[in-house]
């Protein structure tokens, strides 16, 4: 992290100590409080951005496809970033681009536009990252991995508008700051990793059930969001309770699990203890919050003739309500053993049936909102297994 001035450094120099020595503290504050992967993107960004005095911070991530993507960024020239996209792969007919070597290879990178291509770059393409940064006002960008025991997570690229190197307190600051971040980053990605086992511990006995929890998951932070959910910790904790939901149906046994066709009155007695069980499993799992309320009441119906404890409209919790309706969506139009999966028109219809009975017509009205393109584009996702966005399975 940023040292003191040295003696002899000058008041200039010691007032810049003080300055990065301040933001450095309020980073380590920030991230000690930090609970979601976007409140420490958010963080490193900023702060970054604010020691270097850089014209724009961006953090980059993989997405499912390859390409390192924009997820947090600061700074005057932040519509450079809009849209952008960053090749991490060797074989683009575009040539090398240094962002994916600093992400494999986890080298620090630094590109200024006064000097020459770097090697594997093609002539054009230089000329073309050139002409954009004067547009932006910035003359270099250093590109920091953000890497933690050999993987490298994301990118910190910080864009600045002189073409010598940063001040020494300040890029070491930064330097400091990637790493306090990226362990950070890891102890949540390995959280996410336990939610997935968790979720993942039926699969033996369901091979449908990971998938089924991964869309409806993915589904109902989508919601949340249609609903005007905007804390990225809530809606961490909804997506969580929703990839949690049937947790308890470990305690079920097979013959109940497994049994074809409709249940009988003693079965369904064993299956409506479910959530109250996985409640159970789950309840000394602080960092969960909210998410265990989605797993104890995800059966619960808005006009209050769910179970376990027959809640009423809002008295369900939102991560609930929210639950039900994507749901309904995925149970509709996923294939079963005893029919074939329906349309997302058909889909649609019944949620909207459902509303007032089964479902809170708010959350069936955000639904509505949403077209059937970005459903089939999460799908998709979950297929693959692309549930925390820090680090992809593709991409690992």
């Amino acid at each position: 992290m940023a040292k003191g001035p040295r003696p002899g450094d000058g008041p200039v120099a010691a007032s810049e100590g003080r300055r990065v020595g301040m933001l450095v503290a309020e980073a380590q504050e920030a991230l000690a409080h930090a609970r979601s992967e976007e409140a420490v993107l958010r963080i490193v960004a900023d702060h970054a951005c604010r020691m270097l005095q850089a014209r724009l911070t961006a953090v980059w991530t993989p997405d499912m496809y390859g390409w390192l993507v924009p997820r947090a960024t600061a700074g005057a020239a932040e519509e450079y970033a809009q849209g952008l996209k960053l090749s991490v792969r060797k074989d683009r007919p575009s040539g090398a681009g240094m962002a994916g070597v600093a992400f494999r290879e986890g080298r620090i990178i630094a590109l200024n536009t006064e000097g020459a291509p770097p090697p594997g770059m093609l002539p054009q393409r230089w000329e073309a990252w050139r002409r954009r940064a004067a547009v932006h006002g910035f003359r270099q960008v250093l590109i920091l991995p953000l890497r933690y025991r050999g993987t490298s997570l994301g990118l910190l690229n910080c864009y600045l508008a002189g073409s010598g190197p940063p001040p020494p307190a300040a890029w070491e600051a930064v330097r400091g700051l990637a790493i306090t971040a990226t362990a950070a980053l890891h102890g949540m990605y390995l959280r996410e990793e336990t939610m997935l086992t968790l979720a993942a511990a039926r699969e033996a006995r369901d091979a449908e059930t990971l998938e089924h929890a991964l869309r409806v998951s993915l589904y109902a932070e989508r919601l949340a969001e249609e609903l005007g959910v905007l804390d990225p910790e809530q809606l961490e904790r909804i997506r969580w309770g929703a990839l949690l939901h049937d947790v308890g149906k470990i305690g079920l046994p097979d013959e109940v699990l497994k049994q074809a066709g409709k249940l009988n009155a003693a079965a369904w007695r064993v299956v409506r203890r479910h959530p109250g069980t996985g409640y159970e499993l789950i309840r000394r799992l602080e960092f969960l919050g909210e998410a265990r309320q989605v797993v104890l009441a995800h059966h619960e119906r808005f006009d209050g003739t769910g179970y376990p404890r027959g809640l009423r409209g809002e008295a369900i919790p939102l991560g609930a309500r929210i639950f039900a309706v994507v749901d309904t969506l995925d149970a509709i139009t996923s294939d079963r053993p005893y029919r074939p999966a329906a349309d997302y028109l058909r889909a649609a219809a019944e949620i909207r049936q459902g509303a007032g009975t089964q479902l809170d017509p708010a959350a069936v009205a955000a639904f509505e909102r949403i077209r059937e393109e970005q459903w089939t584009r999460l799908r998709r996702r979950a297929r693959q297994g692309f549930f925390s966005r820090l680090r992809p399975r593709r991409c690992r």
